[in-house]
Order: structure tokens, then C-alpha cells, then sequence
């Protein structure tokens, strides 16, 4: 099946269901539109304490659809992380992530940034969010690329 790709930008989703059956599923990486890249803030009522935040499932029920990026802010007020990926906040000149114990998940990109010494985590706010000099959000598909919060 990937010998007959051409050298487009793909998505392969590997599953590993609940009797260990593996399925995979290749579709093309389109660009975000735009109006994706202008996300709402979405406040939390509800603590995020759950396995499916922290590990990548395809069970996210505290994820809602949109067709918006979101910005989600956890009902302590920190910030956490978007619909699609991890956020960084440029501040002064330096990168910073939530903390996992904020209820995110620790994906496989962050990880990377933490170990490299690219990024520092720091609990962050509204108030962060708002002062930032750049807003990033990124995962292990798309890389990382810049939103604007309206």
C-alpha cells in the first residue's frame, strides 16, 4: 500500500484494538485552514484526572469536536493544551510548555523539546496566554507552527 503513495505528506494511524488486532490508515496531511489556526479558549469545568488524558487513545471524551482549534484551560485555570496538540508559549525569549500536571498529554514531540533543552515547563495562565510574544502548538504529525488567540 506505500509503495503506491507519491511524495505527498501522509498520516499513518496504527491502532491497536482492545483483542490486539493492529489496523492501519494512511490519509493525506492537509494544511489547516486558516480559521483553524484562530482558536477559542475553552474553559474546564471539570478536573481532567483520567487515564485517556494522559496517554494517546482514540477514546477522548474531554476533547469536544470543533471546527476550531481550541485552547483549553483547566478548571484550576492553568493552561493545557489544544484540541489537536501541546501548546508553547514564547515569553521574552523563552519556550514553555504546561506541565503534565495539569492534565495534558505528554506526547511524544514534547518529550523530545524537554530532553533536548529547547523548551522549559512552567505552570501557565490566561494572563501568560495574553502577554506571549508567540503562541505554538505542536505534535509529533504536524511539527510545530504558530496560532493567533483572538
Amino acid at each position: 500500500m506505500l509503495k503506491t503513495l507519491d511524495l505527498s505528506d501522509y498520516r499513518l494511524r496504527v491502532s491497536l484494538h482492545k483483542f490486539g488486532q493492529l489496523s492501519f490508515e494512511v490519509s493525506m496531511l492537509e494544511d489547516l485552514p486558516s480559521t483553524f489556526l484562530q482558536p477559542k479558549l475553552v474553559q474546564r469545568e471539570e478536573t481532567c484526572d483520567s487515564p485517556f488524558t494522559y496517554f494517546k487513545t482514540s477514546y477522548r471524551p474531554h476533547i469536544p469536536n470543533s471546527d476550531k482549534e481550541q485552547v483549553f484551560i483547566s478548571s484550576d485555570d492553568y493552561l493545557q493544551e489544544t484540541s489537536i496538540g501541546n501548546i508553547i508559549l514564547e515569553i521574552d525569549g523563552t519556550y514553555y510548555p504546561p506541565p503534565v500536571e495539569v492534565g495534558i498529554l505528554d506526547g511524544i514531540y514534547r518529550k523530545y523539546l524537554i530532553q533536548q533543552g529547547e523548551v522549559t515547563e512552567r505552570y501557565l495562565t490566561k494572563t501568560d496566554l495574553e502577554n506571549a510574544d508567540h503562541i505554538y502548538v505542536f505534535n509529533s504529525v504536524r511539527g510545530l507552527y504558530e496560532i493567533s488567540v483572538i
